[in-house]
């Protein structure tokens, strides 16, 4: 049995893999010695004891399972949270890694250069009211959201559930990780 999330939220980190891969080739704003510290403490967070299982079950309306550690493919720690009753699919994820980008418009610029002209600004949204400022990537159903703020960004995958949307428990659940991380 899947879990009712695991095709969209596996989707959506996937794409933002993809998009940060990109922006990985792009060097972090910022001095040498700022991407080198921002990349050791992002590194360094246990990403599976930023949020509890009982905001995880408040905000997506259902149970996580025990959260598991993965690398992504550009050597950046995931924490993955499986619904509780099926631990082979995934409810949310979130993902950490140094910041690379200033602004929004900075980040828009970054994305445009990192898929060869192939980015589409209508594909992202800009959200205000988390971290320095934030990116929606996806749909009301499924997306990840970035969040910028410090020296991180974190990547937030979450479906909908609990009368909400995606974008607003990604939002909800970026808002506990950003106050966690500060």
């Amino acid at each position: 049995m899947q879990g009712k999330n695991q095709p969209a939220v596996t989707r959506a980190m996937q794409l933002a893999v993809a998009i940060c891969a990109g922006f990985a080739l792009a060097a972090c704003s910022g001095s040498e010695n700022d991407a080198e510290e921002a990349a050791s403490a992002s590194s360094d967070v246990n990403l599976c004891n930023l949020l509890s299982a009982e905001r995880i079950e408040e905000v997506l309306g259902q149970a996580p399972g025990q959260p598991r550690a993965e690398m992504s493919s550009t050597g950046r720690p995931i924490c993955v949270w499986p619904p509780a009753e099926d631990a082979e699919a995934q409810l949310m994820a979130i993902r950490m890694a140094p910041r690379s980008a200033g602004t929004y418009e900075e980040y828009v610029e970054q994305a445009r250069q990192a898929t060869g002209g192939h980015f589409m600004a209508h594909e992202f949204e800009k959200i205000e009211g988390v971290g320095d400022f934030a990116v929606w990537a996806g749909s009301d159903d499924s997306g990840v959201l970035q969040v910028f703020a410090g020296n991180h960004m974190i990547q937030v995958a979450a479906g909908s559930g609990a009368g909400r949307v995606a974008k607003e428990n990604a939002k909800m659940l970026a808002e506990s990780l950003v106050a966690g991380t500060s």
